[in-house]
């Protein structure tokens, strides 16, 4: 279970993504879409979305402020 000050970091890295990174994670992560319902609701082919999401998570990764643990 994250801690509110986890949540708060969450969500301060997530604003920090670009709009369709953050709007493939929140679906596939938080609303766990799976690829095929990600796609149909972003418009998007499911290659386009693993690509998205991949991308997304690097970027998270590779975060300055990213805690330790997050994300891997």
């Amino acid at each position: 279970m994250l801690t509110h000050a986890d949540r708060e970091a969450t969500v301060a890295l997530l604003a920090e993504l670009k709009t369709e990174h953050r709007e493939v994670l929140l679906l596939r992560i938080v609303a766990d879409l799976p690829l095929e319902q990600v796609a149909k609701v972003m418009g998007k082919s499911v290659g386009s979305v693993k690509q998205l999401q991949r991308r997304a998570l690097r970027a998270l990764r590779s975060h300055p402020n990213l805690v330790e643990g997050m994300f891997r």
